[in-house]
């Protein structure tokens, strides 16, 4: 997917948001996010990804039905990179989904919902593929960092390209066939 997107450099007027915070959003981000974004005087065409799992998923999906002119929610996706094509910007967990949005060159806005999530959106953030947002913050910062991604959407789209090109596997496999000179084949699961 990565290929076909470098050239899409440019922001449609209305940007398609992504907002997945992860399956389960134990702190009810997703609600706090579209609180904010209902309030915007034209909210951004907006995607919900979240699990029926999710203590808060009835308070979601009731808010989505309230709000169809500019939302819809979807509860379990096939393909996610697909899903992530389809849309301009994102705003989400800093967990691994960080480095799927990085390949198909996502910018988005950052919302750790745990300790261990801090360093990525530091991270992140210092390389300006993303910003981040504060969980407590989210009504006092998420419309000015959702201005700033708007602002800067072509620089954060370009080096999240470059972050994470989607070739990893290939450069592994290649490395562990040089490691092991031949003496590894790989089978199917099936053949076991």
């Amino acid at each position: 997917h990565s290929s076909q997107l470098i050239a899409l450099n440019t922001l449609a007027n209305t940007p398609r948001l992504l907002l997945s915070m992860g399956g389960i959003d134990a702190p009810n981000a997703t609600l706090h996010v579209l609180d904010v974004l209902k309030k915007s005087v034209n909210p951004p065409i907006t995607t919900v990804l979240l699990s029926p799992k999710a203590p808060h998923y009835k308070s979601v999906t009731e808010f989505a039905v309230k709000h169809s002119a500019w939302l819809t929610h979807i509860d379990f996706v096939d393909d996610m990179a697909t899903l992530m094509c389809e849309h301009d910007i994102a705003i989400g967990a800093p967990g691994s989904t960080s480095w799927e949005r990085a390949c198909v060159g996502l910018p988005s806005i950052v919302i750790a919902l745990a300790d261990n999530q801090q360093t990525i959106c530091k991270n992140l953030e210092a390389v300006g593929a993303a910003i981040s947002v504060e969980l407590e913050a989210i009504s006092k910062n998420l419309m000015k960092a959702y201005e700033q991604l708007i602002a800067d959407y072509s620089k954060m789209r370009t080096i999240n390209l470059q972050l994470c090109d989607g070739q990893g596997v290939k450069r592994l496999m290649k490395h562990i066939t040089q490691l092991f000179s031949g003496s590894l084949t790989l089978r199917l699961a099936t053949q076991l």
